[in-house]
């Protein structure tokens, strides 16, 4: 790695933004390593650990998709969870298809509902569609159709 990538990635890590981490550690040339990966993991580890939501987030991905590390569902539930505590559309929306579909959690469609609104609250688009269905089906929510119309 050049100075300047390890500068980069310094300053990187100390903004907190993960996905930029994951970028330049990732590649090399273009082309994915398998150090570069491992330091991404590491960094972003490390900005999960100092409270990073958007780390907590791409660590519970990690863990969901399996990809470098076994499949753990419930370590996934526990990271988005901590990024969702803060705020984050996009974990209270994982969280929320974790919940719906019983990855890792008791399957609950309430919890399911309550997260997907909170992701939808702010704007995210997939939670929108998904309270919307939600609503339809009457899963976790009582049907309503109207309701399902609105979101």
């Amino acid at each position: 790695m050049t100075l300047f990538r390890k500068s980069a990635l310094i300053v990187t890590c100390v903004a907190g933004t993960c996905a930029a981490v994951a970028f330049l550690c990732s590649t090399y040339s273009g082309r994915p390593t398998e150090r570069g990966l491992d330091e991404a993991a590491r960094s972003c580890r490390v900005s999960a650990e100092q409270g990073d939501a958007e780390a907590q987030e791409s660590l519970g991905d990690v863990f969901r998709s399996g990809q470098r590390v076994p499949h753990d569902y419930a370590e996934a539930a526990r990271r988005y969870r901590k990024a969702a505590d803060q705020r984050c559309p996009s974990a209270q929306f994982n969280l929320g298809t974790i919940y719906s579909r019983g990855q890792g959690v008791p399957q609950d469609y309430a919890e399911a509902a309550g997260w997907y609104r909170k992701a939808a609250d702010q704007g995210q688009a997939m939670a929108q569609v998904y309270l919307g269905l939600v609503y339809e089906r009457g899963q976790g929510v009582p049907q309503d159709y109207s309701e399902a119309v609105r979101w």
